[in-house]
């Protein structure tokens, strides 16, 4: 989750029984006609100063019963951005909201918490800055995203050095962006940069490439602010270089610190572990011999 208070256990534990949804956008009125009905019905029962970000706790017919922020006023630092402090409060409100409701005493069992995968082969990313004090800069972040047919093709194996288009993996690259933001759309707009796909020789009998260069993005708020990193992922290939079979590399990055709030640093730390999301090597029984 890209938070802090809503990766608190005892908020995790509180939401059990309910579906918890999400609507991001930059204005309401690009709300979709059910999500501003709701909206608008929060707003009518409670018009308290608060930031950009809403809960709305409904009932199990869709009636609204509550609404909040998730901090105390229109100031988003009035908890100090302490996950502990920001975790109470938002647990607090969940409770005051839902004592009256008839919510069920036990949830059923969910299986073990895993990380993210993705229906068929993908790339996982793992995501973390760095900062001493804001936690939600320090919340560790995993997405998963399914290969497409076009990045693919963008990464088939190469027989000499070529260049690759960072924009053509930007369903990837855009998910290494500060989690938490309160400022704008808060994801990346914008992934440009050129890269280098080169064939590297082989590895247990597989052929691999080696995928290198500098990322730069742009974020969608109100500054557009410019940041980015260098890239560099190990490609790995059938013998004769027809699939992508596996891959695993890392990302180090820096995103700019700026505003009222930017504390000891100047410059917050970004890295990244980028690994295969399914085993998307062909299995036994499709006619490879097993390792």
């Amino acid at each position: 989750m890209r938070g802090s208070s809503l990766s608190h256990v005892d908020v995790l534990q509180a939401l059990q029984p309910f579906i918890v949804t999400v609507w991001n956008g930059a204005h309401p009125r690009e709300m979709p006609d059910k999500v501003r009905a709701v909206f608008e019905e929060a707003q009518r029962q409670s018009r308290e100063p608060g930031g950009n970000i809403k809960l709305i706790v409904l009932d199990k017919d869709g009636a609204v019963q509550g609404s909040f922020y998730p901090f105390p006023g229109a100031d988003p630092g009035s908890l100090g951005f302490d996950k502990e402090r920001m975790g109470r409060y938002m647990l607090q409100q969940i409770e005051a909201i839902t004592a009256d409701m008839d919510l069920p005493s036990e949830v059923s069992e969910r299986e073990q918490l895993a990380l993210p995968t993705t229906d068929q082969a993908g790339v996982r990313i793992l995501l973390q800055l760095e900062h001493p004090t804001m936690v939600h800069y320090q919340t560790p972040v995993v997405e998963a995203v399914a290969f497409s047919a076009a990045e693919l093709e963008a990464l088939r194996y190469p027989d000499a050095a070529r260049q690759v288009p960072a924009a053509a993996l930007t369903r990837w690259f855009s998910q290494l962006y500060p989690p938490a933001r309160m400022d704008g759309a808060g994801r990346v707009g914008e992934v440009a940069g050129t890269l280098t796909l080169e064939p590297v020789g082989e590895l247990g009998g597989e052929r691999c490439a080696l995928l290198r260069g500098r990322l730069e993005l742009t974020l969608l708020d109100r500054s557009s602010t410019e940041y980015g990193g260098q890239v560099e992922l190990l490609l790995v290939y059938t013998a004769e270089g027809e699939q992508l079979i596996d891959l695993t590399g890392i990302f180090e990055g820096s995103f700019p610190n700026t505003g009222a709030r930017r504390g000891p640093v100047r410059d917050i730390t970004m890295r990244a572990v980028f690994e295969s999301s399914l085993a998307s090597r062909p299995s036994p029984g499709r006619g490879t011999s097993p390792r």
